[in-house]
């Protein structure tokens, strides 16, 4: 929720300032959020309307199955935004035309993207580990201003998103809304899965 209606709402929010109209490809930006949608409901909720074991849970069968369909899903839309469907999620004009030009890298290769890949499994794993040495102080600063316990999941979740935000505003504010939207969705994946 944060994502979805904190940072994309703050993205459109900031590219309409300058030209009132915040324009970008509804194709691309629909295709992420229904599949981030898809995988949140296949994640968060299914589990709460369930009943093969106590609590919003899944069973170890429906588990095996939700998984992997989670990551299928995801490779498929990595897929589209990499190679099929590019043009969906680069900027576009006032008029709707995706921008073409040197603004844009060539596709990576394949060893390029491995090594990202690498360097992305490493960045997550320093930004858990950040979050988890850093809750300590923010519960007791919540308990302190006594409130409930759910605003430190709030705080964490904000200052993990921190990146994400400051990169999409200011790419919003370069006319660059798509981007904002992508960098938008694209950090709304590990909250759903």
């Amino acid at each position: 929720m944060i994502t979805c209606n904190g940072i994309m709402g703050l993205s459109l929010l900031i590219g309409s300032l300058r030209r009132k109209v915040a324009v970008f490809n509804a194709e691309g930006t629909g295709a992420a959020l229904a599949t981030v949608t898809t995988v949140a409901g296949l994640s968060l909720v299914l589990p709460t309307f369930t009943t093969s074991t106590p609590g919003p849970r899944f069973s170890t069968p429906q588990l095996i199955f939700a998984a992997p369909a989670a990551l299928v899903l995801y490779g498929l839309f990595v897929a589209t935004q990499t190679f099929r469907h590019r043009d969906y999620f680069l900027p576009v004009t006032t008029s709707g035309e995706v921008i073409h030009g040197a603004d844009h890298a060539e596709p990576p290769s394949q060893r390029a993207a491995l090594t990202s890949l690498g360097l992305l499994g490493l960045a997550l794993v320093a930004v858990v580990g950040l979050a988890k040495t850093v809750s300590p102080a923010i519960e007791s600063g919540v308990v302190a201003a006594g409130l409930p316990s759910s605003v430190v999941g709030i705080a964490i979740a904000l200052l993990v998103l921190l990146p994400e935000t400051l990169a999409a505003t200011r790419a919003a504010q370069r006319d660059r809304v798509q981007t904002s939207l992508n960098l938008a969705l694209g950090s709304a994946w590990p909250a759903s899965a």
